[in-house]
């Protein structure tokens, strides 16, 4: 479906449409552990649009496929252009700064900086990726927590996906907390709150993103 969309969008002669749709593909998937051709896409993805809502996912992108100095550079860059904006410097630029930081292995880092999103997290910022939130300061806070063995801490923020699933809606996110499971746990099996305990009970582990099933 969203290759149709990249497809359609390409016809149309909708730049901007094509490259975005293009980035977040590749952003599910990198969450979902497939993240080898992220670099390539984005790459393909730029040279048809830079506009700054395609460049906020494309940095989010290579900090989640640990292109870490790239990722810090466009965000650097961004925020360069956008001092005001509220959604970028308070949602955006916070949660593609903790992503290059948990990609680096400074969860504590990237818990510090997650501290500016929190007054922001439950919205919906432009660029959406889905219909409804995604909550990735929340996502990323709990993969830190995991990072760091704080498994009640990482549960609690995974809650939030739970205490707000009217807002969440179609994002992979939305529906499991795919880098907080533990293999061999299978994401899409295991009831929830069976998740949330086996999540606040780690301590010893370190979080290995999910695969879809």
């Amino acid at each position: 479906m969203s290759q149709r969309a990249i497809e359609l969008a390409q016809h149309a002669d909708a730049t901007e449409d094509a490259a975005t749709q293009q980035i977040k593909v590749a952003l599910r998937e990198v969450e979902f552990g497939n993240g080898a051709q992220v670099r390539n896409e984005v790459a393909s993805a730029l040279p048809r649009s830079s506009t700054t809502s395609v460049r906020i996912l494309a940095a989010l992108a290579l900090a989640r496929a640990g292109d870490t100095d790239r990722a810090q550079k466009m965000a650097d860059d961004l925020q360069k252009e956008n001092p005001l904006n509220t959604m970028i410097n308070g949602y955006w630029l916070p949660t593609i700064r903790a992503a290059v930081e948990i990609s680096r292995k400074n969860p504590k880092k990237a818990i510090q900086i997650l501290e500016a999103a929190a007054p922001y997290e439950l919205g919906i910022p432009a660029p959406s990726l889905a219909f409804g939130a995604t909550l990735y300061p929340v996502y990323l806070r709990g993969q830190a927590y995991l990072t760091l063995r704080q498994g009640s801490a990482a549960a609690g923020e995974f809650q939030k996906y739970v205490d707000h699933r009217t807002v969440v809606n179609s994002y992979p996110l939305g529906r499991w907390p795919a880098s907080a499971l533990p293999a061999p746990m299978p994401c899409s099996t295991t009831p929830r709150p069976a998740l949330l305990t086996r999540i606040s009970s780690l301590s010893g582990r370190t979080p290995t993103r999910a695969s879809q099933s």
